[in-house]
């Protein structure tokens, strides 16, 4: 006897629902790291190049540990520059998808310097 077979698409197109780039968690995981990483510290130069290094490298390690949608990849960039009364401006574009792909900023004012870390979470198709 001949079986009634259902066949279905079973590969998602997109992020399970609800299942998005958490920004909030993310941001509150930046804010730890810069905390923990840049309290009290006097900028210098050569100083400023270590501590991007290492505040990169604890973001992304801490992503990598963190449960985001498997699918999903993400660039972390860090930017630390001396507050000595210039203004500054900080500007990201990016081709992306508004329905999948998101970012987290966040920024740590120290007495002597300014630090910016976005991270952007890009869904991969």
């Amino acid at each position: 006897p001949a079986r009634d077979v259902t066949i279905t698409n079973a590969y998602n197109i997109g992020p399970a629902f609800g299942c998005k780039f958490p920004v909030p968690h993310i941001r509150y995981m930046i804010d730890r790291v810069l905390y923990d990483k840049l309290r009290g510290k006097t900028y210098t130069a050569a100083d400023a190049v270590k501590w991007v290094r290492e505040v990169a490298d604890d973001v992304n390690l801490k992503m990598k540990g963190y449960c985001v949608q498997p699918r999903y990849k993400h660039v972390v960039n860090v930017i630390i520059y001396q507050q000595n009364g210039a203004g500054c401006f900080y500007g990201a574009r990016a081709i992306w998808d508004l329905l999948t792909d998101d970012y987290a900023m966040t920024t740590f004012n120290g007495n002597t310097f300014m630090c910016i870390v976005t991270v952007f979470g890009v869904y991969q198709y």
